[in-house]
């Protein structure tokens, strides 16, 4: 190294790993920020992914209520646990009839 502070800082970092329990500290610090970081990651997308499910099916209940009016409890049961909402949303444009978005038929 040509730079004096940066061979000086090298070693204080390699000092502790000739130190077996430090090493091991060190190591475990290591293992739990990783697992620390993926939870959290995780986490984020979790949250975002079921945010974005109720933007959605607080989207088809908007748009259900404004085609046909107000919705059956069984409809709006149905929106709340799916997981079709893509589906749905597209065949509302054409639907003439809350059946027609919700049918199984042409999957």
């Amino acid at each position: 190294m040509q730079y004096p502070i940066l061979k000086e800082a090298k070693d204080a970092l390699e000092k502790p790993s000739a130190d077996p329990e430090a090493r091991e500290r060190a190591e475990r610090r290591e293992i739990e920020l990783k697992l620390y970081e993926y939870g959290a990651a995780t986490i984020r997308a979790e949250a975002h992914a079921e945010g974005r499910a109720y933007g959605k099916q607080a989207t088809l209940r908007r748009l259900l209520n404004l085609k046909f009016g107000e919705l059956p409890s069984q409809v709006e049961a149905r929106v709340a646990t799916a997981t079709d909402l893509d589906l749905w949303l597209e065949r509302l444009l054409s639907a003439d009839t809350l059946e027609a978005v919700f049918s199984d038929a042409g999957r």
